[in-house]
């Protein structure tokens, strides 16, 4: 599968980047309306004093409002996007990075974490190569990495196989009379 501008989108974060700016430019505007009447209360250089404390408490204000209600905006996004770039991955599968300096690089999956991020997508360890090959230091978010090929399903390490395998063991039906 080749990688859209929607997938590079949400690789680079920048849904979350343009809900948190949303937020502090919302929580700005807010501060502009408290804050005009509320500086005209007093007089000199107290008057600056509170403008400028109501636009600070209001961008914090609106920072963290968007923060807490993203999670429930966007880790559902993030989750749906996950599913689409191949998720669930497992030891073996081909996978193509799209963001950071290994940007587009088709590497192999070395293990999935089994803690989620937002809403359940999970983390991804790949074979980078060089020295730091087996080290934890090349983890990318499941949104981060797009599946390219699915790798023979391999239970021998403990994991279940990926959805969309059969299994090798063949089920008989038998009818007693």
């Amino acid at each position: 599968m080749t990688p859209s501008r929607i997938h590079y989108f949400f690789a680079e974060d920048k849904p979350a980047l343009i809900w948190l700016g949303s937020g502090c430019v919302l929580g700005l505007l807010l501060g502009l309306l408290v804050g005009f009447p509320a500086a005209s209360l007093h007089g000199g250089i107290a008057r600056v004093h509170v403008f400028l404390w109501t636009l600070l408490l209001s961008l914090l204000l609106g920072y963290f409002t968007a923060f807490l209600f993203g999670f429930f905006v966007l880790g559902p996004l993030y989750y749906i996007r996950s599913l689409e770039n191949g998720e669930p991955f497992r030891k073996g599968d081909l996978v193509q990075i799209l963001s950071g300096p290994h940007r587009d690089r088709v590497v192999r999956v070395l293990e999935a974490f089994d803690f989620a991020t937002y809403a359940g997508a999970h983390r991804v360890r790949v074979d980078l190569g060089g020295p730091n090959a087996e080290a934890y230091e090349n983890p990318f978010c499941s949104w981060q990495i797009l599946l390219v090929d699915r790798g023979a399903p391999d239970s021998s390490d403990g994991s279940a196989p990926a959805i969309g395998f059969a299994s090798d063991t063949k089920l008989e039906i038998q009818t007693i009379e």
